[in-house]
């Protein structure tokens, strides 16, 4: 899609590799990264398929972390007028083992593994309630004066820790044990034995935990079904492209035993000459043999083939899609992986459902296009709409969508590589590319 020079000039995004040049949209600079190609019903293609809740897990984690250090730095007056009233171990203790476990997790959110994250959330939960537990041994029987204790107060941030790390029923387990611990700490240290007032502690704290823990498990059920929607559609729609694919073989075949097959053996029972009828035979029985081994293990595409098989991925999708394929003469060796295959055509379906998301305008009909170019033993495939657009720059970094389904995809697909390059009232561009070699 092209603007006029008034309009605002696409800007991009991109997911590097490194390519052949005549591929590559110019400008870039493409950095190959050799990982597990992501295969669409493969374990590479569940670990693609899974990012969608190790992004919201990672915001949640960082969220919480630097959460719980504001609300410290909020509450450092009172942190340290109650650690003047109790044993002087508790208080450093306790504020390293919470907010330093929260500060690690932050970063870990942005840096690390989602192990070390989950980890650490774990080990945030478990401080919060041997902190509480420790509590009564630091401070003796009503020695607040009658302020309830601090660390009784964040028992939202324990609650929503549990909720990121273990499965909701242990979750909600958690917090009821952890509130109930942290509910006894606060009547010890406000003197009050009386058994109204530990279960109005124990109710409030409970009702405000409970409400964000369900909040982070709602957010996290939601996203594992959002992967697991994408995953099917993904699925389903290279299912259709390997029907079409079948059917393409099987017209071919027909075509081989037509014109090859029942031509030679009505010739020779028309009794034609021997020699032509030999070369003929020949002929026949060497495209047989090419048939076979293709097709007995065909773990790769061809032009033809790789063309047809995004054409009914993308369709699949939308039939109301325009497409159009070209080959660049002279080259006729694209030879590509049946895995890199279908990790385009998911993403190509990807980047037509996100146009159907998110590109519509009112009053018009957007046009939306897929152009595959082969060439070079390389492949380019263009999604492109004339929608509304946006601007890339502004997208945050933890978004998911086009970052994470296409972008990440083509990350990690050897050869492979993706730019997405977009302007509000422009459209937007998706380019998908794949070399055999990174040295292309």
């Amino acid at each position: 899609m092209q603007a006029d020079q008034h309009r605002r000039r696409p800007t991009s995004i991109s997911a590097p590799s490194k390519m052949d040049g005549c591929l590559a949209p110019r400008g870039r600079i493409d950095h190959n990264q050799a990982m597990t190609p992501a295969v669409v019903a493969t374990p590479a293609a569940r670990k693609v398929a899974v990012r969608a809740t190790e992004h919201v897990t990672r915001s949640l984690a960082a969220t919480i972390g630097l959460g719980g250090v504001a609300y410290a730095l909020l509450d450092a007056p009172e942190i340290y007028h109650q650690s003047t009233l109790i044993e002087g171990w508790w208080t450093p203790l306790t504020v390293v083992a919470m907010y330093g476990t929260g500060l690690a997790m932050a970063y870990a959110a942005l840096r690390k593994s989602l192990r070390s994250v989950r980890r650490l959330a774990a080990t945030m939960a478990i401080a919060f309630v041997v902190c509480n537990a420790l509590h009564p041994l630091a401070t003796e029987y009503g020695a607040l004066d009658g302020q309830a204790a601090w660390l009784w107060r964040t028992s939202t941030i324990g609650a929503v820790a549990a909720a990121l790390v273990w499965r909701p029923a242990a979750a909600i387990g958690y917090t009821v044990f952890a509130v109930a611990v942290a509910s006894l700490a606060n009547a010890h240290g406000l003197g009050q034995s009386d058994i109204f007032d530990y279960v109005q502690y124990f109710v409030r704290g409970l009702g405000s935990s409970t409400v964000f823990a369900w909040v982070v498990i709602s957010a996290l059920t939601a996203t594992a079904l959002l992967d697991s929607e994408s995953s099917i559609a993904e699925r389903s729609a290279v299912i259709a492209a390997a029907a079409e694919a079948r059917a393409r073989e099987r017209a071919r075949f027909a075509a081989l035993i037509h014109d090859g097959v029942l031509s030679t053996l009505l010739d020779a029972s028309r009794g034609r000459e021997s020699t032509v009828l030999s070369a003929q035979a020949e002929r026949t029985l060497r495209e047989i043999n090419e048939f076979r081994s293709t097709t007995t293990a065909r773990n790769t595409f061809d032009a033809a083939a790789a063309i047809g098989f995004l054409r009914a991925a993308a369709l699949a999708v939308n039939n109301k899609i325009v497409f159009s394929a070209r080959r660049q003469a002279g080259f006729d060796d694209l030879r590509l992986p049946v895995a890199a295959a279908e990790a385009l055509a998911a993403a190509v379906t990807e980047a037509i459902r996100n146009s159907l998301r998110h590109a519509d305008e009112p009053g018009r009909t957007v046009l939306r296009r897929v152009g595959v170019a082969v060439g070079a033993g390389g492949i380019r495939v263009e999604i492109s709409d004339d929608g509304r657009g946006f601007d890339p720059a502004q997208v945050p970094s933890h978004r998911l969508g086009v970052a994470l389904s296409i972008l990440g995809r083509m990350r990690e697909l050897p050869g492979g590589a993706a730019f997405v390059e977009s302007a509000p009232g422009v459209g937007t561009k998706v380019t998908l590319v794949w070399g055999s070699t990174g040295d292309r």
